[in-house]
């Protein structure tokens, strides 16, 4: 079945990058195509620079030839920037340099410089390829075929698409809601909880006017349904739209570089080529120019970005790759960045904060409770397994006349007495003396021989650590933990009272947490939100950092999170905010240390005091010394990554 929103495309790389990697569309043709490139400009040079006698026509081939192998795509990069008005970008930075390094004969450092930041780009498409496929795999959760009834009573089976409003659709248990519409015939109940995160199953049926969405799955009973909406206008095909949608809107940032060089490259370049000129005119412009030549090269020297744009990434990639033996997957270094920066945390509840399992809480007393897993031995509904953990299968009593009423509750004998289980809207028409009882949680009421005799109340389990994980985000400069549920308002706050969360949103459709979400960011620095369905996936693509509960997590919710947390411990979420913090942290020093130390031997050199010797320690000096400040983040245990920075 193909639709529109199903060709979701991944996210576009920045202009000017697509042509790195040219001319293959796969990404391990790419990186194989990179490093054969880089295999065979690193032979050709070190043949030109390393074999004596050659004569020096041929040290030119080989060299030139090196340097073309490795530099070609970032030239065309350069012209494919000029052509769209970006003159001083990154990829000019790189062909000025290594053009400088390449006057002067430095032919090693040129070709270097080309060789690490294609790595760098391989490491960073590597890290991106491996971690996001294609949003359109939300197409797994469309139904593939609807079964309408004709008006001769007949089923036809087609597609969803063909359905219109008014026409009549048949769905069995364990089938997908193809369409929204209303419930004309039978009952039943459905999980809705990839569509809404609530983790009860919703009662459906002739009982009253019931609306169901696509998406939703019809558990037990066979219904009728009769269309409400055609297949684009329903909600799940709503959802993929608005995937779409923030998918288009969530683009990179600037890389710092970039955004740098608009002062930075201009600025040297326009002080090397004034160096160039004051130092022939001093010599009388005469025909001897290349002590001038020399000194302007040097400045270029000093000034190259390979410093910059070797340890930057590198301290980004070393975080991503020691996040990834924790089971966070972190998609790119932008996520990093803002993760670092965030100081809200947004939560779904169900699967996210919950384990999406369910408990006794509550019951009258354990007589009732035996009477009820009774009544639920057949059953291999999470309700009913939850209620016969609490019971010794041994004090299990017989059933007789046991009936299923989907979407209504369940009836049976033990003895010579009549039950009825279900919810207080259908317990009160079964028996009398039925009082509601007041609870944000799920309650079931027990009937006997129509009377009201007990009933128990089930919750869904918080995940053991969810408190204290969230505290160590509070130790961390998180300012404020907001949790957005489809769970009942009561539901939600209660929760966010036991799990120590500032504020509690309830009853939302997908619709309703992108516009909640929205609010939340317009009052924050970043905002981070977690999740685990495919309602949050266009919450996690409009966050600043979507993070997934990714083991648990639909495909849709993985492919939309900037981080996936692979064994969905909410503990792994401080471990990642404190790795991101200590990143930036030495991404800031390693940017400080480059410009100070740059400056200040570029200022020698304008001044004449500068050499060559200098300007490699400006260029190559800064770069190692940069290099094994980032390599630090590989140290650190795991109890030291959330410790506060």
């Amino acid at each position: 079945m193909e639709c529109e929103s199903c060709s979701i495309k991944s996210e576009k790389k920045e202009e000017g990058e697509s042509i790195l990697g040219w001319p293959f569309k796969e990404e391990k043709a790419k990186r194989i195509y990179i490093f054969i490139r880089m295999a065979v400009s690193l032979a050709l040079v070190f043949c030109g620079t390393k074999i004596p006698s050659l004569p020096s026509y041929a040290v030119l081939t080989l060299v030139i030839s090196g340097y073309v192998v490795m530099a070609y795509d970032v030239f065309l990069a350069a012209i494919l920037s000029f052509g769209h008005g970006h003159f001083l970008d990154e990829h000019f930075l790189m062909v000025i340099g290594t053009l400088g390094a390449m006057v002067i004969a430095s032919y090693d450092e040129a070709v270097f410089v080309m060789v690490f930041y294609h790595l760098g780009e391989i490491l960073e498409d590597y890290a991106e390829a491996k971690s996001k496929e294609s949003i359109s795999k939300l197409v797994n959760n469309m139904p593939l075929k609807a079964h309408l009834l004709t008006e001769d009573g007949n089923v036809q089976e087609t597609e969803p698409e063909a359905l219109r409003v008014g026409d009549k659709i048949k769905i069995l248990p364990g089938e997908k809601v193809p369409v929204d519409g209303i419930v004309v015939e039978g009952n039943s109940s459905l999980d809705m909880s990839s569509l809404t995160g609530e983790s009860l199953p919703k009662a459906v049926g002739v009982f009253s006017t019931t609306q169901v969405f696509s998406g939703s799955i019809n558990l037990d009973g066979v219904i009728v349904v009769q269309v409400s909406k055609v297949f684009k206008d329903s909600t799940l095909s709503k959802i993929l739209e608005l995937i779409s949608s923030e998918e288009g809107k969530k683009s990179k940032s600037e890389r710092f570089i970039e955004r740098f060089s608009k002062i930075y490259t201009p600025s040297v370049v326009f002080l090397a080529v004034a160096v160039f000129f004051i130092m022939w005119g001093i010599d009388g412009w005469g025909g001897v120019y290349q002590k001038a030549l020399y000194e302007a090269c040097n400045m270029l020297i000093i000034s190259c970005p390979c410093a910059l744009i070797i340890s930057v990434p590198l301290s980004f990639f070393i975080s991503i790759g020691k996040a990834s033996k924790e089971g966070i997957l972190i998609k790119g270094g932008q996520a990093l960045e803002n993760y670092a920066k965030a100081d809200s945390f947004v939560f779904d509840k169900t699967g996210t904060l919950t384990q999406g399992k369910f408990e006794v809480v509550s019951f009258k007393d354990q007589a009732t409770l035996v009477l009820i897993a009774s009544l639920e031995q057949n059953s291999t509904h999470p309700i009913a397994l939850s209620i016969l953990k609490r019971v010794d299968p041994k004090e299990l009593k017989k059933v007789t006349d046991f009936e299923n009423i989907p979407g209504k509750g369940i009836r049976g004998k033990i003895g010579e007495d009549s039950y009825f289980l279900g919810d207080y809207l259908f317990a009160k028409e079964e028996g009398e003396d039925v009082e509601e009882i007041k609870t944000p949680y799920k309650a079931l009421y027990l009937i006997k021989n129509h009377h009201y005799e007990g009933y128990a109340i089930i919750s869904d389990i918080v995940k053991d650590n969810a408190k204290e994980s969230l505290a160590d985000l509070k130790a961390l400069d998180v300012k404020k933990l907001i949790m957005l549920s489809g769970d009942k308002q009561a539901i939600a706050q209660k929760t966010a009272e036991q799990l120590g969360i500032d504020q509690a949103y309830g009853d939302l459709l997908p619709q309703d947490k992108l516009d909640k979400l929205a609010e939340i960011k317009a009052s924050s620095k970043k905002t981070v939100y977690v999740g685990d369905g495919v309602n949050d996936a266009p919450s996690l693509l409009a966050a600043d950092v979507g993070t997934s509960m990714g083991s648990l997590g639909s495909d849709a919710a993985n492919e939309s999170a900037d981080v996936v947390i692979l064994n969905d411990d909410l503990a792994k979420l401080a471990i990642t905010k404190a790795i991101a913090k200590k990143t930036m942290k030495i991404v800031y020093e390693d940017i400080t240390f480059i410009l100070v130390v740059k400056a200040a031997i570029l200022a020698l050199a304008i001044a004449g005091y500068a050499n060559m010797y200098l300007a490699m320690v400006a260029d190559v000096g800064t770069m190692v010394l940069a290099v094994l400040n980032s390599l630090r983040l590989w140290r650190g245990n795991r109890k030291a990554n959330t410790e506060k920075n």
